[in-house]
């Protein structure tokens, strides 16, 4: 019995632990969440992103509405991401207003279906890339990952943009991403063995490809 009560007490005291470094996680994530900056920055993106929209888009209001609330939700996204590698699950939400849109402006079976290619062409893409990076790392466990937060963001932009464009936001966010990731562990600012965010490449590619 006093062999137990030691072994008892450090697992307890383990429990313990980790109890306090999933709270504590979850404290950093709840004030980064409402970080003044990072609001300020997605009404900096919304401002910006509607007043493009309206000068280059023919001065549509449906058009300018959808490209602000894109760039904030998505700009919001990124950072939060950056800081703390979490994806809300209201984010792929909040994006079917904007991609609802579309269907204002064009109530059409031929719209329905590009918004489903869009979806399909991003999210469907991406995961197999994934899937063809963790077959490659089969025998790394830390590489052998989905993330879900990801596919969901890329599914809601790709609803937005359609086939066409779905299509150059994932490729130019894979790009961006490989570019700026390459040059950071070259560089020895980051380390290639630990997760990187990719939804800042995301928000990137797919503002890039809404204005073309």
């Amino acid at each position: 019995m006093s062999e137990e009560k030691p072994l008892e007490k450090a697992e307890e005291e383990n429990a313990q632990t980790v109890g306090q470094e999933k709270l504590a996680a979850a404290g950093e994530k709840a004030m980064t969440m409402h970080d003044p900056i990072i609001i300020l920055t997605s009404a900096a993106a919304f401002i910006a992103a509607g007043a493009l929209a309206y000068f280059f888009k023919g001065h549509s209001a449906w058009l300018t509405v959808q490209a602000a609330l894109m760039a904030a939700i998505l700009c919001y996204t990124a950072i939060v991401d950056l800081r703390t590698h979490l994806i809300s699950v209201l984010i792929p939400v909040a994006l079917l207003a904007p991609a609802a849109i579309n269907l204002i402006i064009s109530p059409t079976a031929q719209e329905l279906l590009d918004m489903g290619l869009g979806v399909l062409i991003t999210a469907g893409l991406y995961m197999l890339v994934t899937l063809i990076s963790i077959a490659q790392h089969r025998k790394d466990k830390s590489k052998r990952h989905i993330s879900w937060g990801d596919i969901e963001v890329l599914a809601a932009s790709g609803l937005i943009l359609g086939l066409g464009k779905g299509y150059i936001a994932l490729i130019a966010s894979l790009i961006l991403a490989t570019i700026v990731d390459g040059i950071l562990i070259a560089a020895k600012k980051a380390d290639k063995n630990k997760p990187f965010a990719f939804t800042p490449y995301i928000a990137v590619g797919s503002m890039v490809a809404y204005f073309l």
